[in-house]
């Protein structure tokens, strides 16, 4: 009798026992389930922002399409009519989507010294200096307020980055005197990609910069930038002095840019007759580096698609018969 009152003893506590491993799994398996359902929900709004995400970056690339397409357009228009209306080289974008809208800017970009440009293409797919160019650039330097030896450092510096050698030009800089920065790190030796990229090249602080990039650009070839002599700015006077060169000052060509009629030049050899120019000697390559309309846009586009947010930045060529390119694009900030 004693073992059978034993036994069923053990039969409870075996059942408490039993219970309670019961419980507990239950609860390991509760939270084993929640755990789950977090991170498939998780996964679920994950791939569903990032859908919402690439829909926006390619109504971004449409925006940019549309850009394009205004581009084309005020290349063909008749320029003395768009400068007649008002046209100041901005045209706004607007476009209504699905779950948002597409908004930005085209902006005309014509008028910048190009710093690749200080060098040319030798035959043996180097890069060597361009002389014409580089006292071009020294002279923009000295006309910004830059001293003569300021600009002779500058612009040596600037070359020294762009040519395929490490051969140090007088007052440059190269591999030698980078490789003392911190973090080191060598010259680069061919084009720009970026005018960004300036901020690598001693001498060109922030101060230097803040002066000089609203008058440069970098281009994606070592050919001149062409000045629009129709959108031009008084300030723009810097740079068509320093294309004219040495034998113009910068209060000459503001003067020229002020005086100039509301319908602005009809054609590049209208600008040259400028009684400024009588009896100057002014080379052909000269010549050919004005024209009377625009030629390279930035587009500014910013994209609202319901939580996502895109911005795209495009550097846009425009041909003179309205064909465009696209020459580069970048996603995030807005330039």
């Amino acid at each position: 009798m004693k073992q059978i009152l034993n036994i069923k003893k053990r039969i409870r506590k075996d059942d408490g026992a039993a219970l309670v491993t019961v419980l507990l799994l239950v609860s390991i398996m509760s939270i084993a389930a929640v755990v789950s359902f977090e991170a498939v929900g998780y996964a679920v709004k994950r791939t569903a922002a990032a859908r919402m995400y690439d829909q926006a970056r390619l109504y971004a690339v449409g925006g940019e399409h549309i850009a394009s397409i205004a581009a084309g357009r005020l290349v063909t228009t008749d320029q003395a009519l768009l400068r007649t209306i008002g046209f100041d080289g901005v045209s706004d974008i607007s476009y209504p989507i699905e779950g948002g809208f597409i908004t930005g800017q085209l902006i005309d970009v014509s008028n910048c010294f190009n710093v690749n440009s200080l060098v040319s293409g030798a035959d043996n797919g180097t890069f060597v200096p361009d002389d014409v160019a580089v006292a071009q650039y020294q002279y923009l330097l000295e006309l910004v307020g830059f001293s003569e030896g300021e600009a002779d450092h500058l612009s040596a510096s600037l070359l020294d980055w762009l040519d395929s050698n490490s051969r140090q030009s007088p007052r440059g800089a190269e591999d030698y005197d980078y490789a003392a920065f911190d973090p080191p790190y060598r010259a680069a030796n061919t084009l720009m990609a970026d005018i960004s990229e300036l901020r690598l090249v001693s001498g060109y602080t922030e101060a230097t910069r803040e002066l000089m990039v609203p008058f440069l650009c970098a281009l994606p070839s070592t050919s001149p930038a062409v000045l629009n002599v129709n959108s031009l700015k008084p300030p723009g006077g810097l740079l068509l002095a320093a294309l004219v060169g040495r034998g113009v000052t910068y209060q000459q060509m503001q003067g020229l840019i002020a005086e100039r009629a509301a319908r602005g030049y009809e054609t590049v050899a209208d600008f040259w007759n400028e009684a400024m120019f009588n009896g100057r000697s002014i080379n052909q390559n000269v010549r050919a580096s004005v024209e009377v309309k625009p030629s390279r846009f930035i587009a500014q586009i910013h994209v609202n698609y319901y939580d996502a947010r895109v911005y795209l930045t495009s550097y846009i060529w425009a041909a003179n018969n309205g064909k465009t390119q696209v020459l580069s694009r970048a996603f995030g900030a807005v330039q």
